[in-house]
């Protein structure tokens, strides 16, 4: 019982350590995504704005609140951390048909992306390193691979 205590008491404290890091940016002049009460990470077009690629550096939870479209040549999402989870939550990412981008991309370790689908890009839809998981996307009209998973992968889109 102390042993859950503790944790619940940990993440809690872990939550508002988060907020109160986006409220001192923002009060700074800083800018950071929108930090969803559940501690994930809102992505959005007006987060994103035209700032392609959305770059991911820290380990954590991210959630699309709406389609990306992504210009032509450029990738949608980087990710540059390990255990990092991305729901697009029923949206797209959308490409501008041409060039060589991809929908979301890393080599790191532990990269989930679910939940959603990748059309249109110039490159590859998703293409993750080891031990990454893709679920329930719908990789569709890519120009590249749809989906490409290092060792010891788990795919079931």
């Amino acid at each position: 019982m102390l042993a859950t205590s503790t944790y619940s008491c940990r993440k809690r404290l872990g939550r508002a350590a988060a907020v109160a890091i986006v409220v001192v940016l923002a009060m700074l002049g800083g800018s950071a995504p929108a930090l969803a009460v559940d501690g994930v990470i809102d992505i959005n077009s007006a987060v994103v704005g035209s700032n392609f690629p959305f770059s991911i550096t820290q380990s954590g939870s991210y959630r699309l609140t709406g389609n990306l479209t992504v210009p032509s040549a450029k990738d949608g999402i980087d990710v540059t951390a390990d255990d990092v989870t991305i729901d697009l939550n029923g949206f797209a990412i959308i490409g501008s048909a041409g060039g060589v981008g991809n929908g979301s991309s890393s080599s790191n370790s532990e990269v989930t992306v679910r939940n959603g689908s990748i059309t249109g890009m110039g490159g590859n839809g998703i293409v993750l390193g080891n031990n990454a998981t893709v679920a329930d996307v719908h990789a569709i009209g890519n120009g590249g691979n749809g989906i490409e998973i290092g060792n010891a992968g788990l795919g079931d889109a």
